[in-house]
C-alpha cells in the first residue's frame, strides 16, 4: 500500500519558496514515482486559487492533477467548532468558516 500523504497550501508553495523548495521538491518526486499518494482537500485547493498566477499554475502539476481529493463538510465544520468550544484546540489566527462555505465541493473553486 502506497502511504497517502496530505499536501496543504506551504508544501505547494514551497516548490517556489528558496527555503523549502528542496522539501516542496522532493515530495513532488515521490509522487510523480508512486512512493506516496498525494491527498489534497477543496479548502487547500481554494486558497491556492487566491494565491498569485505563478502560485496557481503549480496546481496543474500532474502529482496534483492526480491526487486524491478530499472535502470539507457540513459534519467536519460541527467537529471542529465542538473541538475549539470544548478547548480540544485553539482557535487558529483567523477562523475562516465564509471561506469554507463558499469553496465549491466538485471544482474547489472559491466562489465567494
Amino acid at each position: 500500500m502506497i502511504p497517502r500523504v496530505y499536501i496543504d497550501t506551504s508544501v505547494i508553495g514551497g516548490c517556489l519558496d528558496e527555503e523549502f523548495r528542496q522539501y516542496s521538491e522532493r515530495l513532488f518526486t515521490d509522487f510523480d514515482a508512486n512512493r506516496l499518494r498525494p491527498v489534497i482537500s477543496n479548502i487547500t485547493i481554494a486558497e491556492v486559487l487566491q494565491a498569485p498566477k505563478r502560485v496557481q499554475s503549480l496546481l496543474q502539476r500532474p502529482a496534483v492533477q492526480k491526487a486524491e481529493k478530499v472535502y470539507l463538510d457540513n459534519e467536519a465544520i460541527l467537529l471542529a467548532e465542538a473541538y475549539i468550544r470544548q478547548r480540544v484546540v485553539k482557535p487558529g489566527p483567523s477562523r475562516r468558516r465564509s471561506t469554507y462555505r463558499y469553496c465549491d465541493r466538485p471544482t474547489g473553486r472559491y466562489t465567494g
